[in-house]
């Protein structure tokens, strides 16, 4: 079995269980008792966002299956070492993910901290910075702001969710 044959059979594992563990989500977000306070009622998002997940996994699954069995005899001879997906090793990819990682708790723990807006804005801008290190600072940080602008604006604006913000709070008073 090539290491292609091996990632794709855990890719396929993890997706079979991701449909299983979202379904069973979506299962008790669709049969909570649920409330309505300005229109939308409380379980009606995460249902749809449970929901889109499954539907992704189930298509991801599809697509997988159509690609395995179109290009199965193609795919036989091992990789060689030291090949490079998108330009970085696999030592380089799996350091990228650690890091990544890391920054993701440190987001998390800042957040009470820095507050939601300061805190998304710079862990996007250095995320994007990480991940592509050719992208310029201007470039990183126009997509931290509007990445920040549009989650502030669906989740503060449209679905009414109450964000921390201690630095604004104690700027305001």
């Amino acid at each position: 079995m090539s290491k292609h044959d091996t990632t794709q059979k855990y890719e396929n594992i993890v997706l079979v269980v991701f449909i299983i563990a979202f379904s069973f989500l979506f299962y008790v977000a669709s049969t909570s008792e649920s409330y309505s306070f300005d229109g939308i009622a409380s379980m009606t998002f995460p249902m749809y966002i449970i929901g889109a997940v499954v539907v992704l996994c189930f298509i991801k699954l599809f697509r997988t299956y159509l690609t395995c069995k179109k290009h199965k005899p193609a795919i036989k001879e091992e990789e060689a070492p030291g090949t490079t997906v998108n330009g970085l090793t696999a030592k380089q990819a799996s350091r990228k993910i650690m890091f990544t990682l890391l920054f993701i708790m440190v987001y998390a723990l800042v957040w009470n901290l820095l507050g939601f807006a300061l805190s998304t804005c710079l862990f996007i801008f250095l995320e994007a910075k990480f991940l592509k290190s050719s992208t310029s600072w201007l470039s990183c940080l126009i997509i931290g702001v509007g990445a920040t602008v549009v989650l502030y604006f669906i989740f503060g604006f449209l679905f009414n969710v109450d964000f921390p913000e201690p630095i604004l709070e104690l700027l305001i008073g």
